[in-house]
């Protein structure tokens, strides 16, 4: 466990946030993944992301839920869910890598790291979030990295926000989260922690006034928390 200091406790969503457009990069390798399966297959698909999508489900309960609706034998099941996995993980590193960090955020965290304790909640899985962040460049600037994806039953954001509490000896309403989505606004409000939205043109938070700050970059939530970063 990396050593934790006295400074404030900001806590990330990774999709929309740390890499803004890698939510729709995830859309993207998606409909790749399942067109050539034809045209069910891109209707059980869509069906599948609106059941679990935001953490509400795993990779692995998407996959299957297709299969399962374009009739796949269950003895293929298995090994066809494992193959569609490995290839939609390299799908989308590799997309998100070519689209990488926007220096301006990459200096932002920078600057963040030096003054707070930061860490990561994403519904990625633990293995790929980890690479993500080394291939990025900045996995040492974060104290933890949890995702719900590998950590059971308990793992929604609200138990990594208590998690990341607990590690950090610290009350909940001294922690700020920082996400792009209704599942991290939630958390928030269920655990009792500072939000601070990034804006999008999914979410449109920008457009109505909101009980919590909204941004639109990593760089700007720097700027709104410590106004000396320029």
């Amino acid at each position: 466990m990396k050593q934790l200091s006295k400074q404030p406790i900001i806590a990330f969503d990774f999709d929309g946030v740390i890499v803004l457009g890698s939510e729709r990069t995830k859309q993207r390798c998606w409909l790749e993944l399942f067109r050539p399966q034809g045209e069910e297959a891109t209707k059980a698909l869509i069906r599948a992301l609106k059941r679990y999508g935001q953490g509400l489900g795993s990779r692995y309960d998407i996959i299957h839920d297709v299969l399962q609706d374009i009739n796949v034998p269950k003895e293929q099941m298995v090994k066809l869910i494992e193959d569609y996995y490995s290839e939609y993980t390299q799908k989308v590193q590799a997309g998100i890598l070519a689209e990488g960090i926007r220096n301006e955020d990459k200096r932002a965290l920078d600057f963040l790291a030096n003054r707070a304790n930061l860490f990561i909640n994403t519904a990625t899985p633990q293995p790929a979030i980890e690479e993500i962040l080394d291939r990025l460049g900045i996995s040492n600037l974060f104290k933890g990295v949890y995702s719900q994806g590998l950590q059971g039953q308990n793992s929604k954001k609200t138990h990594i926000l208590h998690t990341i509490s607990r590690q950090a000896s610290r009350p909940i309403k001294d922690l700020i989260f920082i996400g792009d989505g209704e599942v991290d606004r939630k958390a928030a409000a269920e655990t009792g922690c500072r939000f601070i939205g990034i804006g999008n043109d999914d979410n449109r938070w920008a457009e109505t006034e909101r009980d919590f700050p909204v941004v639109s970059s990593i760089s700007e939530a720097a700027t709104h928390l410590f106004p000396e970063f320029s």
